[in-house]
């Protein structure tokens, strides 16, 4: 099965795994919450990783993404295999303001279906877009188009944006 049979379904839970702060994250906690965009990139620090993950960062600090009560319309969450202190390094080095997840025994990506060795042994780069009862809505798997994770970011967004307004 892939990463595309979640569509329309319960996104799973995993965890917990440690965050670049070396805190416990468990998605149970976080899933059916508030909405989510969980990306799995390869490498911490590399320049694919790197672009996807600024892009990301710039997006989420874009007025359209915070909500009339100033919270954030959805939470960013990045996953790879690098270490805590890996994620902690890059999270630092490029100023990103939401949470990585140091998926080191792949339980993260075994849950999502994401690949460990996708294109030329690099693992999956996938983006997954989880609205706030829990269900995944869509997906983007490119390894080469960093700039399709952050339109599909936005595009949802600007959906649960309208979403959550009151009527």
């Amino acid at each position: 099965m892939s990463y595309e049979t979640l569509v329309g379904q319960p996104a799973p839970t995993f965890g917990p795994l440690m965050d670049q702060n070396g805190q416990p994250v468990d998605l149970a906690d976080i899933i059916g919450k508030q909405a989510l965009c969980i990306f799995f990139y390869p490498a911490a620090l590399t320049k694919g990783c790197t672009q996807e993950a600024c892009s990301l960062r710039d997006t989420a600090s874009k007025p359209t993404f915070t909500s009339a009560d100033n919270t954030p319309i959805m939470r960013i969450i990045g996953v790879s295999s690098d270490t805590v202190a890996k994620q902690q390094e890059f999270a630092h080095k490029h100023n990103l303001p939401y949470t990585l997840l140091a998926d080191t025994e792949q339980v993260a990506r075994r849950a999502y279906k994401c690949s460990d060795k996708a294109l030329l042994f690099i693992p999956q780069r996938v983006t997954y877009i989880i609205d706030k009862t829990g269900i995944v809505r869509e997906t983007e798997d490119s390894a080469i188009r960093m700039g399709a994770h952050t339109k599909l970011v936005e595009k949802w967004a600007e959906i649960f944006a309208k979403e959550n307004v009151p009527q």
